[in-house]
């Protein structure tokens, strides 16, 4: 169990309400990933996206290899088959996962203020994954923009 210390007191406005969004823990992201499944609106902080993204890797990277190791070898070219168990394990995953993984992500560019439209961007190729990562590792608004309140 990960214990956060709780935030400097100076990061708190006289309300009482944060001013940065609170980082949440790697459980807290998952659950937040499948219970906003579908959401499009609002916002994701920094940890949740980028606890998803080492969720989704943790997953499919052992998947990918196990596929790999328990596969057969083609005796005409020496080419390595992976067992399709595994690789229909992980495509499955990432079927599953795409609609959640596309909307963290269309939260997490509200939450710097752009638009989720530009998650196109990554159509661009080389160009535009090198954007859309600068814009995921950039510090979300610390106050209330067009798309919500800080999380």
């Amino acid at each position: 169990m990960s214990y956060l210390p709780p935030p400097p007191a100076d990061s708190f406005n006289p309300t009482g309400s944060p001013l940065a969004p609170r980082p949440v823990t790697f459980g807290e992201a998952i659950s937040r990933f499948y219970a906003n499944y579908a959401n499009f609106k609002g916002r994701a902080s920094r940890s949740e996206y980028w606890f998803i993204s080492l969720y989704s890797a943790v997953v499919q990277i052992p998947l990918y290899f196990v596929a790999l190791s328990t596969g057969t070898t083609d005796p005409y070219t020496g080419v390595a088959q992976p067992n399709t168990m595994f690789i229909t394990l992980m495509y499955l995953f990432s079927l599953i996962n795409l609609v959640p993984g596309l909307a963290v992500g269309v939260r997490r560019l509200h939450d710097t203020s752009k638009s989720g439209a530009m998650l196109l961007i990554a159509l661009i190729p080389c160009v535009g994954a090198i954007v859309l990562l600068v814009f995921f590792a950039t510090a979300g608004d610390t106050h209330e923009n067009q798309y919500g309140p800080a999380s």
